[in-house]
């Protein structure tokens, strides 16, 4: 069974892991691990984060102070913009967010043109947070696949068996 597009708000990890492996599969697309920014005010991470900020925001099972995207060979996004953030950045920022919404595909340098910022972490920081989500992941996506697992709004919601 493919699944479907998923863009849950916070859970970013889960959402490009999905979209990779099913709705994207032909694109050849690659999980993209860093942080991320609005109007300048960095949501996720921060713009000259090394391996040791993120790694002391990795609290909890599997919370991070990280963003995770989908690029593709030229380095263009595959993300979703939540609404949900307009009142943090207006407030962070005192500047209203320019864009929500899909990012399919888009330049790097379009989307600072709109206030939104990627900015990739080194490999090694990448390999080091990817490797701490991938059970998540991957059993959100086998749960959403065999039923066993549905999203209840943005919550994933499951029952064990």
């Amino acid at each position: 069974m493919t699944l479907p597009l998923t863009y849950k708000k916070d859970q970013c990890f889960i959402n490009a892991y999905i979209n990779h492996h099913n709705h994207y599969l032909d694109k050849k697309l690659r999980l993209v691990i860093g942080s991320f920014a609005i109007n300048g005010w960095f949501e996720f991470g921060g713009k000259n984060w090394t391996k040791k900020d993120f790694a002391k925001n990795m609290t909890g099972t599997y919370t991070t102070d990280a963003h995770c995207w989908l690029e593709d060979e030229d380095g263009n996004v595959y993300d979703y913009i939540h609404e949900g953030y307009a009142f943090w950045v207006k407030f962070r920022t005192n500047k209203p967010m320019k864009f929500s919404g899909l990012v399919e595909g888009v330049s790097k340098a379009d989307l600072l043109g709109k206030g939104i910022e990627y900015v990739p972490a080194d490999k090694e920081t990448q390999q080091m947070i990817f490797l701490r989500s991938l059970p998540q992941c991957r059993k959100a996506e086998k749960q959403l696949k065999d039923g066993s697992g549905w999203w209840i709004g943005d919550s994933l919601a499951t029952v064990e068996y």
